[in-house]
């Protein structure tokens, strides 16, 4: 019952809220009366409605009765609040305005409410203070013709305000923000908004001459160096923005307007030099993951919430918000994103907009300056903590540390905004007054004073363009980026969505099912794997943590894609949507004979398509059945047992022993443009400075050329022309060719070494050159240079995912082959593909000769551990009739000298090519 309400309030709320902005535009314009107030008792229906609905759900998941007698106290509140108005100012006021300020405040207390019950109580009680001053402020700002005149009373309390702050005040994350009076914390930069709004207005009011401007900007920057100073940057950045507007409306010169933006950026430029934390949040807005553990944790978190709960929202109390820190304060609209969706935080978002036209509206019906200039400033101070508030959350802008108007948890920035949207009220009863008055007094004008109205609207379509701007990012971020951002490995809201949806199945190239969800009687889901073993690393697991493309895929996989009225349907029933179907590129034949070829040996076995980058194979072992992975989890994660969990395909480092022969090949090619004319005698060893290099097996090789002595894996011979290398050019090829390099891999990997440098010793580099020493590489780094030689020298980007499909079969999205780079030109790969032609026809890989198709490759083996052990390689490709495939095969602790990666290799490419 209690799912079934919230649920079904989930989506009441965001058709409630749609409508009622919807009406607050139709109540912004000026039409009939009639259909204007009818407009406006709607609006107070749908206010009580979301109120009521938002305070059920808080009571069964709170369980207190102090939440009837707190929604009750609220609810008395919004009806004394708004009669006394109507009572107080009858027709004067606009009673637009007043609905949207309940309508926020009804969504601040229910999203306090369920973030912190206590702060909520707290908030309410600010709320009612501030509204009492709000049912005088009109009256006083309509009558008292001294506020006019009061410019440096203004000015110099509100520096005194500052400069205490500057001096006593308190850090909050940095920054001296509040002032604590007998128990009583206070944040004086909110008081001082209105009193700089006033300032300014009062000042320009008397003369807009060059004298008035220079003292306005004189001061202005004084209120904005001691908020640098107290690093509330925040505010220093709201407090320099309404200054150059007020002023560029005040004069009607432009020139003022882009010297201050010029100036501002400036001093933005200087405060991201001076003040680390601005370098943190600046670092954070441009890669929160790259500082996630630091100053980049709250925007993560926060695009985290954003994007888990999607369009439609989790429903409240189903999502994680307090994950966020300070999410009361500066991240609630994150909050709100995660709960109630992204169609009611764009609603909301849209609302506001509403709020500054009001504002604006109601500045340009004033006819004298003062009060035209007070309501377009606090209109853009409204219209800037929105912007830097909303702005921060998403990462549209850095996130500045500032309150969402009405909605945020703060007393000092609630009192403060009620006092505003009293002063705003307090404007349109004067611009009423003045309008009956000149109604009475026929006599016409005999000077007409100047009207900024053009220039109001000017700044208005400006912050409509931000706003606009703002909202397609917000956009863009759900429909492009969310899918990144909620598949990051650090994002932990993922297991919420397990809760909504059925995890979509993971299907091989031709449509086999390699993963998928099944239900006990209990109603229960457990993770299925139809192959057991066999992809237990290229498909991995999700639980314990997630691998594999269960890791990569772990979004697509929690998100369903049927229609939004069978999504709404299924929530009524309390039932999950199925989530959507992953197609990848593996093929169950060829991992069944990958699987087979390594038996009971430990190894890898990578195969790619080199035309597309497709992975059609990858196999690791030793290995785990994921069916069983509870059962077996603390085997696999202790010390004998954690080997099972390496994915050796693409984390095994290997000595790469004689396949690392095609790179000391090719620098030798480079090196000697008359490499056709090289010849050695091998005599089963060679000896340099003491150090001696035998053959594997001790071959006696005889008289060789450079291919037969690649063909025959020569150690003595490729020592003798590895010492004549150029170390330096030498390590640029190999990093060219990606060692110690980041690899084009969605699956985890480690980075392939090579140290051989100019000051490395003889011995050294004869180990090098022939694959031993400290080199190491993974299978899948071996296999992309094998696949680069087949493309010609162009390794295209592997891939293993190929399609998303919806749970009805539909395809949503398609992955198309992508080019990485060039790694090798046209020439080298033509000449490489000749010398690993030899080594299948005359070579150490004669094993994998066949009439069924042409192969190409480089067999090794690699003495690890003292020499104690022998792993056999081979990485290569085959081809035939335009089809390809390149190949890596690994097998730990062979015997010395053996090629059994050869026969491993060959019973995995008959089954691409069909050999039976």
């Amino acid at each position: 019952m209690q799912n079934l309400f919230i649920v079904t309030a989930k989506y009441m709320f965001i058709i409630l809220l749609a409508f009622y902005v919807f009406l607050s535009y139709i109540a912004l314009r000026d039409g009939k009366k009639q259909s204007h107030n009818a407009a406006l008792s709607v609006q107070s229906l749908i206010i009580y409605t979301i109120h009521l609905c938002g305070y059920i759900i808080i009571y069964m998941n709170l369980e207190k009765d102090s939440v009837v007698i707190f929604y009750g106290a609220q609810l008395i509140y919004f009806v004394v609040f708004k009669g006394l108005f109507g009572v107080i100012y009858e027709k004067a006021y606009h009673k637009g305005l007043i609905n949207n300020m309940c309508m926020m405040l009804v969504i601040g207390f229910i999203m306090l409410s369920r973030l912190s019950y206590e702060k909520a109580v707290k908030q309410f009680i600010i709320v009612v203070m501030a509204s009492v001053l709000a049912l005088a402020i009109p009256w006083i700002v309509s009558r008292a013709k001294a506020l006019v005149t009061m410019s440096y009373i203004y000015c110099f309390a509100g520096i005194a305000f500052l400069a205490t702050v500057l001096i006593i005040g308190q850090l909050s994350y940095g920054a001296k923000l509040s002032i604590e009076i007998a128990g009583f914390s206070f944040q004086p930069s909110e008081f001082v908004k209105i009193l700089y709004v006033f300032f300014i207005a009062s000042l320009l009011n008397k003369s807009t001459r060059f004298k008035y401007v220079a003292v306005s900007a004189a001061f202005a920057g004084l209120h904005v160096i001691i908020l640098v100073l107290s690093k509330d940057l925040g505010s220093a950045l709201i407090f320099f923005i309404v200054y150059i507007v007020m002023i560029y409306v005040a004069t009607c010169r432009f020139f003022y307007f882009g010297a201050g933006i010029i100036a501002g950026s400036g001093a933005a430029y200087m405060a991201y030099k001076l003040f680390y934390h601005v370098q943190v949040r600046v670092q954070a807005f441009v890669d929160p993951w790259s500082v996630i553990d630091t100053g980049g944790y709250q925007v993560a978190q926060s695009l985290f919430a954003i994007g888990t709960g999607g369009l439609l929202g989790l429903g409240l109390y189903k999502g994680v918000p307090r994950t966020i820190p300070v999410v009361e304060q500066d991240f609630i609209f994150a909050a709100i994103s995660e709960e109630f969706g992204a169609f009611f935080a764009l609603t909301l978002l849209i609302l506001y907009i509403n709020c500054f036209l009001c504002f604006i509206k109601i500045s340009m019906k004033q006819t004298e300056m003062f009060y035209k200039l007070v309501g377009l400033g606090l209109a853009v101070t409204y219209a800037v903590q929105t912007i830097l508030t909303v702005g921060g959350a998403i990462k549209f802008i850095p996130s500045t540390g500032v309150t969402l108007p009405l909605i945020s948890y703060g007393g000092s920035s609630i009192l403060c905004t009620v006092i505003v949207f009293g002063i705003i009220q307090g404007l349109a009863v004067h611009s009423n007054i003045q309008e009956a008055e000149n109604g009475r007094n026929s006599k016409p004008k005999t000077k007409k004073k100047k009207n900024p109205n053009r220039e109001i609207m000017r700044i208005t379509y400006l912050f409509l363009v931000i706003f606009v701007g703002m909202i397609g990012y917000y956009i863009k971020f759900h429909i492009k980026d969310s899918d990144d951002i909620i598949n990051n490995t650090y994002n932990k809201r993922q297991a919420i969505l397990e809760q909504e949806i059925i995890r979509g199945n993971i299907l091989s190239d031709d449509g086999q099912i390699l993963a998928t969800t099944i239900s006990d009687e209990e109603g229960n889901d457990y993770r299925n794997y139809p192959f057991g073993n066999l992809f237990a690393h290229s498909v991995g697991f999700s639980t314990h943590g997630t691998t594999g493309i269960e890791l990569m895929a772990n979004y697509k996989l929690l998100t369903s894609n049927v229609s939004i009225i069978q999504t709404a349907l299924n929530d009524f029933k309390g039932v999950k949507n199925p989530g959507n179907n992953v197609l990848t590129s593996l093929n169950v034949d060829m991992t069944k004979a990958a699987y087979d070829a390594l038996g009971e040996h430990q190894g890898a076995v990578i195969v790619l398509e080199p035309s597309t980058g497709k992975i059609l194979t990858m196999v690791s072992k030793p290995d785990f059945n994921p069916n069983e992975i509870d059962s077996i989890w603390e085997d696999l994660v202790s010390g004998e047992g954690n080997s099972n969990l390496v994915n050796r395909t693409t984390s095994g480092l290997y000595t790469p022993g004689s396949t690392f022969k095609l790179f000391t090949l090719l620098e030798y090619i480079h090196e000697n443009p008359d490499f056709n004319a090289y010849s050695y005698d091998c005599s089963s060893r060679i000896t340099i400075d003491g150090n001696t290099i035998h053959c594997a097996g001790h071959s006696w090789h005889g008289g060789e050329n450079l291919m037969e002595s690649f063909a025959n894996s020569c150690n003595s011979s490729f020592v003798n022309l590895g010492l004549t290398l150029d170390k330096g050019k030498f390590k640029n090829l190999c990093n060219s060719l990606l060692f110690n390099s980041e690899l084009p891999l969605s699956y985890s990997y480690n980075k392939s070494s090579f140290v051989l440098n100019e000051s490395s010793s003889g011995f050294d580099t004869m180990q090098t050159v022939i694959g031993q020493g400290e080199t190491l590489i993974t299978p899948i780094h071996l296999a992309m240079i094998a696949a680069a030689i087949q493309n010609n020298g162009i390794l295209m980007k592997p891939y293993v995912i190929t399609e998303i499909q919806s749970s009805e079969g539909k395809k949503l999205e398609e992955y198309k082959p992508e080019e990485y780079k060039r790694l090798l030109s046209v020439e080298d790969s033509a000449m490489l593909k000749d010398f690993m032609g030899a080594v299948v026809t005359n070579g150490t890989g004669t094993k994998l000769k066949t009439d069924a198709y042409n192969a190409y490759g480089k067999t090794g083996t690699a003495q690890i551990n003292d020499g104690s052990q022998t792993n056999s390689l081979f990485m290569g490709f085959a081809e035939k009739d335009g089809k390809a495939v390149a190949i890596c095969v690994v097998m730990e602790d062979m015997p010395e000298g053996s090629t059994f990666a050869v026969p491993a290799a060959k019973k995995v490419l008959d089954v691409y090519f069909n050999v039976f």
